[in-house]
């Protein structure tokens, strides 16, 4: 069994070049984002952090009851969600 390998997922500066006209612009509407996540068997920590030892499924679940919250008061939402058995980009 082959492992998959994905490209980077940082932006370009082209793309954010492209974020800064629409935000210098005062632009302020909807926007829809996607976050393609593949987790880690263990997740990794800085050596200088005191964090539990988790998968890094149990880690983002963390991460995002914290943030979660947050996002939703700001109006935001989730439109879609599903577990992913093959991810195929072409």
């Amino acid at each position: 069994m082959t492992t998959a390998t994905f490209q980077e997922t940082e932006p370009s500066k082209q793309q954010l070049h492209a974020l800064a006209q629409i935000v210098a612009r005062g632009d302020d509407g909807p926007f829809q984002m996607v976050n393609i996540i593949q987790y880690k068997p263990q997740a990794d920590y800085p050596a200088d952090m005191d964090a539990p030892a988790r998968r890094g499924r149990e880690a983002y679940g963390e991460y995002a009851a914290i943030v979660g919250p947050l996002i939703f008061a700001l109006g935001g939402s989730v439109a879609f969600r599903q577990e992913v058995e093959l991810g195929f980009v072409g």
